[in-house]
């Protein structure tokens, strides 16, 4: 009888990146050459696939709603907005936080 081998026989093809779906993205010629300009302008060298994930990533980032502030955090933002503003509008005025001088009682 033959003696059975426990190793397993190679698998064709490059090893598995990572887990996921895998799609096809056709792109135009002018947003092809745009990609690779982009590609240009970073850091690190990006492969095509790795440029593409990254831009979907910050447009992701950038179109995720803003979290609802509470009434007493917009009001409070409201405040800080306006008394920054009056500041700015009259450099005169004195600060709220300002010790006022004290006048001579008539």
């Amino acid at each position: 009888m033959k003696r059975q081998s426990a190793a397993r026989p190679k698998k064709r093809g490059p090893p598995a990146t990572g887990k996921g779906e895998p799609i096809l993205v056709r792109l135009q010629p002018a947003q092809l050459a745009a990609l690779d300009a982009w590609i240009a302008r970073q850091d690190a060298q990006l492969s095509r696939p790795a440029a593409i994930r990254r831009l979907l990533e910050q447009a992701l980032a950038v179109s995720q709603p803003v979290k609802s502030r509470t009434q007493k955090a917009r009001s409070k933002a409201l405040d800080l907005a306006s008394t920054q503003l009056d500041r700015l509008l009259d450099p005169s005025a004195p600060d709220e936080g300002a010790a006022t001088p004290k006048t001579a009682a008539p």
